[in-house]
């Protein structure tokens, strides 16, 4: 895989390239100025052309057929977090965008500088973020995003006996457990809404729009660019799963919308199932019952797991930005339909979308907690824990 830490760099520089040229947009608007505005287009739509040149190149480095090449799961675990990353850039550049067009008449509606200066800050406010991370946990850098920064850490005393040593340890994997249940189910949750209209029909056609070819028409200046930036993020999220979960991705969101569909309490016993919430923490407890235990070797488990953790937070916290983001952009998708119409079926793209954070989520879960069937992007509770207690392949039930 190439050096992508140098090709984020470039990625963020241009980003805020479309950024600083929307600012330009937005005094020029203020103006009245024609002229000045016509420039400001011209020059954001120049910077956008070199930022979406770059960002599919850098997109094609995160399929799944490449991450599975790399042999750490810290690095796979690394290349996801930069491919939501990516993906997150690019649909706060298609709000920019969309803003843009919409001071410019591309897009008719309320006209306001003040929502696209709001824009431009938060795509801003996103790139320092990546720019600037909070920290670091082995082989991964952690963007300071507030979830990330406001989590705290198990720390493990060199003094503590190896009794207090191993129930602080069970008390630290069932935070996990919690952890990954409470904050993929309100993830889940939100991308349900946008999609609860939804029939089995529109689901089918929504995920095989997204999941196949994705080409078509539409007119405009900004508004095609805008359209290109949400199928570049969704095309790294496609190509985040890999073909190999395309096959039963249908199957696992109609159980999972049933589930949502019965109230928070199912979708919780739902995800606990999935997580192996039980059987995972019972065996965690049985294998710290052990006399070969050692007690520096509980320290650096607990160390794994805070490790985890973060990575966990960082992961959840992409996850929920990218929902936000399309959540945003179904309003103009609606009225660039309305208006250009053409052959792009802009709204199963975006049902499509949401549909695969769905997948993203549950699998990702899942893989944090070991039971994933297809995807190894992580060593999870379970791996942690084995290798921290000394455990063998074989599980005591």
């Amino acid at each position: 895989m190439p050096n992508t830490g140098n090709d984020l760099h470039r990625i963020l520089q241009r980003s805020r390239s479309v950024a600083d040229q929307a600012d330009f947009l937005s005094i020029a608007w203020a103006s009245g100025d024609q002229s000045r505005i016509e420039n400001a287009v011209e020059d954001l739509l120049a910077v956008y052309d070199s930022y979406i040149g770059q960002a599919k190149t850098y997109s094609s480095y995160f399929g799944f057929d490449e991450v599975v090449k790399l042999t750490e799961p810290r690095e796979r675990d690394q290349s996801t977090a930069q491919a939501l990353a990516t993906a997150l850039i690019d649909l706060e550049v298609a709000v920019v965008l969309e803003q843009a067009a919409r001071v410019t008449g591309e897009i008719e509606g309320q006209v306001s500088s003040m929502e696209l200066d709001e824009a431009v800050t938060t795509l801003k406010e996103t790139l320092k973020i990546m720019e600037d991370p909070s920290g670091t946990v082995t082989g991964m850098t952690l963007f300071a995003f507030d979830e990330i920064t406001a989590t705290e850490t198990t720390k493990v005393d060199s003094g503590v006996d190896l009794p207090t040593a191993k129930a602080i340890y069970q008390k630290q994997v069932k935070t996990l457990y919690d952890t990954l249940v409470t904050e993929t189910r309100g993830l889940l949750v939100a991308a349900f809404e946008e999609v609860s209209g939804l029939d089995a029909d529109k689901i089918s056609r929504g995920l095989r729009t997204v999941i196949g070819s994705t080409e078509g028409k539409i007119g405009g200046k900004l508004v095609p660019r805008l359209v290109s930036a949400i199928q570049n993020a969704l095309k790294t999220l496609k190509g985040l799963l890999g073909s190999e979960n395309f096959g039963d991705m249908e199957n696992r969101i109609n159980k999972t919308l049933a589930e949502i569909h019965k109230g928070e309490d199912a979708l919780q016993l739902f995800l606990k199932y999935l997580y192996d919430y039980e059987g995972g923490q019972k065996n965690i407890a049985v294998w710290l019952k052990s006399d070969k235990v050692e007690r520096t070797r509980i320290g650096e488990g607990i160390r794994a797991l805070n490790e985890l953790q973060q990575r966990i937070i960082q992961a959840l916290a992409l996850q929920k930005h990218i929902i936000t983001n399309l959540r945003r952009l179904k309003s103009p998708a609606e009225f660039i339909l309305k208006k250009f119409g053409g052959t792009l079926p802009l709204d199963l793209i975006l049902a499509g979308g949401f549909l695969l954070m769905i997948n993203i989520t549950l699998l990702r879960g899942m893989d944090y907690a070991d039971t994933a069937p297809l995807i190894n992007w992580v060593d999870g509770i379970i791996t942690i824990s084995k290798h921290t207690l000394g455990v063998g392949e074989q599980i005591v039930k």
